[in-house]
């Protein structure tokens, strides 16, 4: 059975016993999730099979870098270190949600 409860500003919102557990499931998988689909989308976009050549995304910027990477290496390398930062930030901050938001001691 779902209550309405007034919160702190006076709203009445649907309160379930097992909402705490869900939302904390949730906001521990996003990152990983958002992660994923950064590391999919460019690495689908550096094959081709992405966004076209000339949009502003990591993958189609690496895949042009490739073009030219003897005489111009720097055009593949920061967008690929922009994606492995970017991707480990994630993960670490998905690490840390699940340490701080966790009812139980991770295993």
């Amino acid at each position: 059975m779902i209550k309405n409860l007034p919160d702190e500003s006076g709203f009445m919102q649907p309160r379930h016993p097992a909402l705490p557990g869900i939302a904390t499931a949730i906001l521990v998988t996003i990152p990983s999730t958002v992660g994923s689909a950064v590391l999919i989308g460019s690495f689908l976009s550096y094959l081709g099979f992405g966004l076209p050549l000339g949009t502003p995304f990591w993958g189609v910027m690496m895949s042009e870098g490739r073009l030219v990477l003897i005489s111009a290496w720097w055009l593949a390398l920061f967008p690929g270190l922009a994606i492995a930062i970017t991707v480990i930030a994630l993960k670490v901050f998905g690490l840390w949600l699940r340490e701080n938001l966790s009812p139980t001691p991770a295993a």
